[in-house]
């Protein structure tokens, strides 16, 4: 925790004070106890969660990016995955939108965060138990995620891509078009063909041989 590394630094500073030495190294050998058990602890609770917990999607631009499993505080894992889905949205919409973060390290975890200074997400101790990973590589992956989630976003909606978008738009409705011009001036030259006929066809008709046509009986 941060509060051991600060006793640790006090206490190669206090070289030649026995007393305080002592006493600073006591706090530490109690934190240390307090974080062993709180980790073992954690550990139990995270192999008892992982036998019927989901995660929940961080999902700002449909596909999924990664999944949230643990609570923060009161903020189940649906809460939190929703709330790091919003914020990643609003950098997104951003017009002013650099990408320049920075991780930050706390005595839970690891907040991500951007360049104003607004978390984006916390990767707490217990996300990287539960993936059995370094907290401060998770933190970093998470965040290059992201960062190639909105680059990738923001390329694809970009005023060149649109343009390409409608011009393709515009080639299906012009095929379309003409493929109706097509079958429009197919049909006319099949009514006018018919139209031109009309006689010879009835003509035709008419002195057909009469045994192929059928006998009208003439009784009720």
């Amino acid at each position: 925790s941060l509060i051991k590394i600060q006793l640790q630094n006090e206490l190669r500073q206090s070289e030649g004070n026995e007393q305080k030495t002592k006493e600073l190294q006591e706090k530490i050998n109690e934190i240390t106890r307090n974080d062993s058990l709180r980790y073992a602890e954690q550990l139990l609770n995270i192999a008892r969660l992982k036998k019927n917990s989901i995660g929940y999607p961080v999902a700002p631009f449909i596909d999924t990016l990664f999944l949230i499993y643990t609570k923060t505080g009161s903020f189940g894992p649906a809460d939190r995955a929703g709330a790091v889905t919003a914020r990643i949205q609003k950098l997104y919409d951003d017009p002013f939108y650099t990408d320049s973060f920075l991780i930050d390290k706390t005595d839970a975890g690891y907040d991500l965060l951007y360049k104003d200074g607004s978390v984006i997400m916390s990767v707490t101790n217990l996300d990287a138990l539960w993936f059995d990973e370094d907290g401060s590589k998770l933190a970093a992956s998470y965040l290059t995620t992201i960062r190639k989630s909105i680059s990738a976003e923001k390329k694809a909606n970009s005023v060149a891509n649109w343009l390409k978008r409608l011009g393709l738009v515009l080639l299906i409705i012009l095929g379309v078009s003409l493929l109706i011009i097509f079958i429009n001036r197919m049909f006319r030259r099949i009514a006018l063909f018919l139209n031109k006929n009309e006689k010879n066809i009835l003509q035709g008709y008419r002195s057909a041989p009469s045994k192929f046509l059928l006998p009208i009986s003439t009784n009720n």
